[in-house]
């Protein structure tokens, strides 16, 4: 399709003509802020979508605004200019998700499938961002895992309350998740179907995500060809991402379930050819946080392959039949007895590769549920683990950047616990 710049100023109507006028456009990127100044497609003049027409409204005057599609020169992202507030759209909406046995279908399917896969139980909490009617949250509810549904419409919500679903008729972004979170209501999935596309602020509503996440929680939303994958997933299917595997798609450094911290994720195959290429060449620096079990060293490296324990296939052993080379050199952060807090930098990245060397090393990682030995976990759910560090190259210049991510609140209040221990120990 070609580009055709927009027009600088306002479209003014012809004499004669009776379309409302077109306003000059002002507008910016919602993703990164950039001036939009190029359509994709001009679809003329509509009304907002929805706004139906009640009987006492046919001869009164009915707003159209220009239907336009532009893309942005610096990211790339194609949409709309926003003229109606949310509000205005979203308060009274019209179309309720159950309507659709097709899509009822996928919805229990989904949750068949994700309840297994995350382990949720009735200590869980999913929230689902826009739960319309309740369509999914219902699925959940009938296996006895607590549910919230965030929804701004609330001629809506009552139907999914009729269901059993709690509703906060809301909408969602950084301030309503700060507020989930005050309430301690911080959820181990959050989903949000076919909702990105309606949203006016992105870069607002994604921000709420890890702010209304439990620290190793998982988001999902569907994107083209991942009709269950992550955030990650979701924001691939909007032109971002690289690689040649399906089911990992712009990912560069990823990260174990309930594992916490910083993941690598490539918005372009360019970037993610680049990435990869200094992940080869071992240009790339991943450090890890772990508090073990037992006495540390000083430091430690461990020079020991790695591949599917051939006995229990779900985990991973450095006494496989198909081993590949693995290396992690470990340093002695802080001693905390009977306990020891370690770094531990991946000089290779297999899978579960910290948890497996510890584990063979003799210091298995607190709270795992794995690579444990059945060992107490000061009260964790999860594995002490978090990737604290990255440093990598940037894939445009090679210019070195360093992100840091802070333990998260469960593992501080874990490790505090351990100090507490160690210092009364000493008394």
């Amino acid at each position: 399709m070609s580009v055709v710049p927009a027009a600088p100023g306002p479209e003014l109507a012809a004499p004669g003509d009776l379309r409302p006028a077109a306003r000059a456009t002002s507008a910016c990127c919602r993703f990164c802020g950039a001036p939009l100044q190029h359509i994709v497609a001009d679809l003329g003049m509509s009304p907002p979508s929805n706004a139906y027409r009640r009987p006492d409204q046919l001869y009164q005057m009915e707003p159209f605004y220009p239907l336009r599609a532009y893309v942005c020169q610096a990211c790339f992202l194609v949409q709309l200019e926003a003229f109606e507030s949310p509000e205005a759209i979203f308060t009274d909406y019209a179309y309720f998700s159950s309507y659709a046995d097709s899509w009822l279908a996928h919805a229990r399917q989904y949750v068949e499938m994700i309840t297994p896969r995350l382990e949720l139980g009735r200590h869980s909490r999913v929230i689902e961002v826009a739960c319309n009617d309740g369509y999914l949250l219902q699925y959940f509810v009938a296996r006895g895992i607590p549910v919230l549904g965030v929804e701004p419409a609330a001629n809506i919500a009552p139907v999914a309350e009729a269901k059993g679903i709690p509703v906060w008729v809301r909408f969602f972004g950084r301030a309503a998740a700060a507020e989930l979170a005050a309430q301690g209501q911080l959820a181990d999935l959050i989903v949000a179907n076919n909702v990105v596309a309606h949203v006016p602020d992105l870069n607002d509503f994604v921000g709420g995500f890890p702010l209304a996440l439990k620290p190793a929680g998982v988001v999902t939303h569907p994107a083209k060809g991942h009709a269950t994958g992550t955030l990650v997933h979701g924001l691939l299917g909007e032109g971002i991402g690289g690689g040649d595997d399906p089911d990992r798609p712009g990912i560069v450094h990823r990260l174990d379930r309930d594992t916490s911290g910083l993941l690598l994720v490539a918005r372009t195959p360019r970037a993610h050819r680049r990435l990869q290429r200094a992940m080869r060449e071992r240009r790339i620096d991943r450090r890890y946080l772990a508090l073990v079990h037992g006495a540390f060293p000083p430091a430690l490296t461990v020079d020991r392959p790695v591949g599917r324990d051939p006995r229990r296939r779900t985990r991973m052993s450095t006494h496989s039949d198909r081993p590949r080379d693995a290396v992690t050199h470990f340093r002695l952060v802080e001693a905390v007895p009977p306990y020891s807090l370690v770094e531990a930098r991946l000089e290779t990245g297999r899978t579960h590769q910290v948890r497996v060397h510890l584990e063979s090393a003799g210091h298995p990682v607190v709270g795992d549920p794995v690579y444990g030995r059945g060992r107490g976990g000061l009260g964790l759910g999860r594995q002490f683990l978090h990737a604290a560090r990255l440093v990598f190259p940037h894939p445009d210049d090679e210019r070195e950047i360093v992100v840091e991510s802070p333990l998260p609140p469960d593992l501080e209040g874990a490790l505090a616990r351990a100090r507490a221990e160690a210092g009364a120990g000493t008394r």
